[in-house]
């Protein structure tokens, strides 16, 4: 991001930025703010759920729940146990620009 503003971002900028990022599901990090396994806009998560709704079977109902964009317990718990090391994280922080490094 900063490659394409340069240091011209104000933080109020980046925070509302931020922001709107998190409440938008369509957005990586929306996504998985929501706990989703891929970037949907709303309008895709009514689809998958009226999908659910007019299945037939519990096979066809299988079906469908394998391409599920909602993250199961096991996948969260999975995603939520990782933990960079000390070396990632201060790889992290020495690439970080200097606009947000001092947040």
């Amino acid at each position: 991001m900063q490659a394409d503003l340069g240091a011209r971002l104000r933080i109020a900028d980046a925070m509302a930025l931020a922001a709107s990022m998190a409440g938008d599901t369509s957005t990586m990090l929306g996504a998985k703010l929501a706990n989703l396994r891929f970037r949907i806009d709303p309008s895709g998560i009514f689809a998958f759920l009226g999908l659910i709704q007019s299945s037939r079977s519990k096979g066809e109902m299988r079906s469908i729940m394998l391409l599920s964009p909602f993250m199961s317990d096991e996948e969260i718990r999975a995603r939520d146990a990782f933990k960079a090391t000390g070396r990632e994280r201060d790889d992290a922080l020495r690439s970080m620009s200097a606009l947000f490094s001092s947040l």
